[in-house]
């Protein structure tokens, strides 16, 4: 039988390394955790401002910001009063500004002062539908005033966790159906909302639900409960009181030590 010889090996074509026995559990082990294939984790979006986050569905990323600002100078070209939104989200690696899509604003209210028990007496007995006469006002005020009276809009429910009111959109432009579910957070210091838009009888029309219910609003931003401040008053009053005392104890004693003794043989 003729033997082969061994193939010759060059800088351009290397031997090719043998993997150790002992070493293939490990390898094993980091492709079934994802490091030997593609990643399974799910988006997120975390806002620049380190107020909230928001854990987006599989398959969604965030559109690109040219791709948004394009798209939102062509409606308002168009006559569309648009808001300056902080992002855009969508399917695919590279998604486009297309049906299914969400974005999301962020409305800084300054001087905000509102507890938990504010917005639950402002939303949480406000029926499905527009909201009463009674509260027009108040939402006014918080620049709410138009989405509320919206006729397109609905309001479903007031949710306590999340801190946010959830809302429906029907509507038709230019003669498509499209349906819209959107969740408006507050925080302390503002509101944000994130609406999820697709055309009717999508089959991603059941994702607004989860998508929109994904922010989180993080630990140092949300709502105080009511009396909080209350609360830490007499606190803060009985502290204050203590620390002064303590100071002026240690000034008096400070004071009597730099005292000069009397000299001897005389008397005060």
């Amino acid at each position: 039988m003729r033997e082969i010889a061994p193939r010759r090996t060059s800088a351009f074509h290397p031997p090719f390394p043998r993997l150790p026995a002992s070493l293939l559990p490990v390898v094993l082990l980091f492709w079934l955790a994802g490091w030997g294939a593609p990643s399974a984790r799910a988006a997120e979006y975390r806002d620049p401002e380190a107020r909230f986050t928001i854990a987006l569905p599989d398959g969604y990323q965030e559109i690109d910001r040219a791709a948004l600002e394009a798209r939102l100078e062509e409606l308002r070209r168009a006559g569309v009063k648009m808001p300056a939104y902080a992002a855009a989200f969508g399917r695919g690696t590279a998604p486009r500004f297309a049906y299914p899509y969400a974005l999301l604003e962020i409305v800084p209210v300054p001087g905000a002062a509102w507890t938990t028990a504010d917005l639950a007496r402002l939303f949480g007995q406000m029926n499905a539908g527009q909201a009463g006469a009674e509260k027009s006002a108040t939402l006014d005020r918080l620049g709410l005033g138009n989405l509320m009276r919206d006729p397109r809009i609905t309001f479903v429910r007031w949710e306590p966790e999340r801190q946010a009111a959830l809302f429906r959109l029907g509507a038709q432009p230019r003669g498509t159906g499209v349906e819209g579910t959107g969740r408006l957070y507050f925080y302390r210091g503002g509101y944000t909302t994130l609406w999820f838009y697709d055309v009717a009888g999508s089959p991603y029309a059941g994702t607004g639900e989860p998508l929109t219910a994904g922010l989180t609003v993080l630990p140092a931003y949300r709502v105080p409960p009511p009396g909080l401040l209350a609360r830490a008053r007499p606190v803060l009053i009985v502290g204050t009181v203590a620390a002064a005392a303590v100071l002026l104890g240690l000034i008096g004693w400070l004071a009597a030590r730099r005292r000069p003794a009397p000299a001897a043989g005389t008397c005060d």
